[in-house]
């Protein structure tokens, strides 16, 4: 029989129905890569998208980060950063205030790419560590520019890798839309922050990631961040990696838990690469304003794996069908996550 479970946040319900479901491996994807044209995203091809405004290179044993102008003529680079040619929010709209019963405002924002890697052909899951510090202090410094930008209330960077999960080109990026209000998820789930820490005196995020830890839809762990499966999770094999301690703003991450973060990063995609071939995902960033809503609501990273679309229950009712219980799925990505860690720390270890 199936199981209707609710998130630990908001009202959103999910059933899991492993009756449903095919066995875990069977949501095997074949990982296609279609074959490389002229890419926009590749070194020596600067001049296919907008002047970048800014750019991680190497000089010698220094990492440098270029913006403005410096950035613009840069031509070796590791991270490179640059406007949406085809944004879906704008700096040209007009800040304005709402008028009539129904709402309207102007889409009011900035949208960059981020490329994550020169190398045209890598997948997320391939890219090492160093890049992915590399990828990680680059956003880090984007969002913090971002935030300080009028207009701006949310910052959300997210990646879509593979067509089925929304991605146009194969190169590696990330793109960083920013929105003139807070999304209705963040707001519900601060909104459910308060709510507890009032009741209780203590933070639903930091008892629910001690409970998790411990269960079985725990998957790895470094020093300063936790990856798991969601109690309720809306795509099968879904997973989320918070911090470990009580950490509102990624912002304030030191480099040393950047580092980590990469860490658990590669080591948890990795994982699902090797579980379900390179499967399609999005991997979103919940990087809340500290100032637009309650400081209690953790930073954290939610990967979303598309493995199945959704139907009318999904789309009509907000009800989520899952077919892979979120302890089964934690039980696959768990071993390979691991393994993958525990290679990564031994070559550390070794260099």
């Amino acid at each position: 029989m199936g199981e209707l479970r609710k998130d630990y946040f908001t009202d959103r319900l999910v059933i899991v129905s492993e009756e449903r479901a095919r066995r875990p491996t069977d949501f095997k994807t074949a990982g296609k890569r279609r074959p490389k044209a002229k890419c926009p995203f590749c070194p020596g091809n600067e001049t296919m998208t907008p002047p970048a405004e800014l750019v991680l290179f190497q000089s010698g044993d220094t990492k440098l980060m270029l913006e403005g102008e410096e950035a613009r003529h840069a031509q070796s680079w590791l991270v490179r950063a640059f406007k949406n040619k085809f944004p879906v929010v704008s700096t040209e709209a007009a800040v304005t205030g709402r008028q009539g019963p129904l709402f309207r405002e102007p889409a009011y924002g900035y949208h960059y790419i981020m490329i994550a890697t020169p190398i045209h052909n890598q997948s997320f899951s391939e890219i090492s560590v160093e890049q992915w510090v590399n990828v990680l202090t680059s956003l880090q410094h984007k969002v913090k520019w971002l935030y300080r930008q009028k207009g701006v209330s949310q910052v959300i960077p997210f990646i879509n890798h593979g067509e089925e999960a929304g991605a146009s080109l194969l190169h590696p990026h990330l793109q960083i839309v920013t929105l003139p209000l807070t999304s209705p998820l963040v707001e519900q789930e601060a909104c459910a922050m308060e709510k507890s820490l009032r009741e209780t005196g203590l933070c639903p995020m930091c008892s629910t990631l001690r409970m998790e830890s411990r269960s079985l839809r725990r998957l790895i762990a470094t020093r300063y961040f936790a990856s798991f499966c969601p109690w309720a999770p809306t795509h099968s094999f879904e997973y989320w990696i918070w911090p470990r301690r009580h950490e509102d703003d990624f912002l304030e991450a030191s480099l040393e838990e950047l580092g980590d973060l990469a860490l658990i990063v590669k080591s948890t995609l990795t994982g699902l690469s090797e579980s379900l071939g390179q499967p399609p995902f999005n991997l979103i960033f919940h990087i809340p304003s500290a100032e637009a809503i309650s400081p209690k609501l953790h930073w954290h990273l939610e990967v979303y794996p598309q493995l199945a679309k959704w139907a009318g229950l999904e789309r009509g009712a907000r009800v989520y069908v899952n077919q892979v219980s979120p302890e089964s799925a934690a039980r696959l990505l768990r071993e390979a996550s691991a393994r993958e860690l525990s290679r990564l720390t031994k070559d550390c270890a070794l260099n």
